[in-house]
């Protein structure tokens, strides 16, 4: 009887201490290879919390943002090892590179011309992405279009991306009053946008300023629920997702926290080791 009891009190604090969230499943295939297997990745959304994570809603997952706290936690698996990225790192990254840059430019500024075109040469083959700095990235531009047809069961609308006239992604849209709790669940992605402006404007003065890009700045610009999305290089689609369901799950509050026992990155430090002296 007691054991009975037990177990009773154990399951009620557990489905106490669940929370019901939106998940919604992605299936994504890289178009670039033959036969390439279909990736099922699940985004789990609670009001202002969310984790993306492979098919199972155990699984640790890759990413986790908390709009409750503005911090973004990036997580390595494999490492057992997370980034935690707050406002107030961002502020701090900021200034670090800021400095840095200053301390570049001006040791470049004491070399002989000789020794400085040899030092720019070595870091172009370096860092090849930083000679985007001085050619930044053209801000993308969402064109509606006319197109519609049927995706998944659903009644789609053409939104494409583009970037100085190319095409670099196509999303079919759906009204958000297709989707159980779509525009609701998707409110966040609002929030990840002003986030990762944050991060772009921290990292401004940086050498791969030029080629970040912010992957939520269209958002708020495309009115409906994402059904499939294919990302575009050179013209052709390299990648694609598709929309496949949503559902309401109990989920414990772990599930939007960095998993226990895994050690936390310190992103500032390791930013120091590498600044000039």
């Amino acid at each position: 009887m007691m054991k009975s009891i037990g177990a009773i009190a154990v399951s009620l604090l557990v489905a106490l201490s669940s929370q019901a969230a939106v998940v919604i499943t992605v299936e994504t295939t890289d178009l670039t290879k033959k036969k390439a297997p279909t990736e099922i990745g699940r985004i789990s959304i609670d009001g202002k919390k969310m984790a993306m994570r492979g098919k199972d809603a155990e699984e640790v997952p890759q990413m986790i943002f908390r709009g409750d706290r503005s911090v973004l936690y990036a997580i390595n698996p494999k490492a057992k090892e997370y980034l935690e990225v707050d406002k107030a790192m961002l502020d701090q990254m900021g200034g670090e590179m800021d400095e840095v840059m200053k301390k570049m430019e001006q040791r470049l500024a004491d070399m002989p011309p000789q020794q400085r075109a040899m030092v720019e040469r070595m870091m172009r083959k370096q860092m090849p992405d930083a000679n985007k700095a001085a050619n930044p990235m053209s801000k993308p531009v969402v064109k509606r279009t006319e197109q519609q047809k049927e995706i998944a069961g659903y009644p789609c609308r053409l939104y494409e991306i583009h970037v100085d006239d190319q095409r670099i992604r196509e999303i079919w849209v759906t009204p958000w009053s297709n989707i159980d709790q779509g525009r609701e669940a998707f409110g966040i992605f609002a929030e990840l946008e002003s986030f990762f402006e944050g991060l772009m404007d921290a990292m401004k003065n940086s050498p791969f300023a030029g080629a970040m890009e912010n992957p939520f700045d269209q958002v708020s610009k495309i009115d409906g629920f994402p059904v499939l999305t294919r990302e575009f290089k050179d013209g052709s689609a390299t990648r694609e997702s598709l929309f496949k369901s949503v559902q309401t799950l109990e989920l414990p509050p772990a599930a939007f926290e960095p998993p226990a026992g895994y050690a936390k990155r310190d992103l500032a430090k390791e930013m120091k080791k590498h600044q000039p002296r």
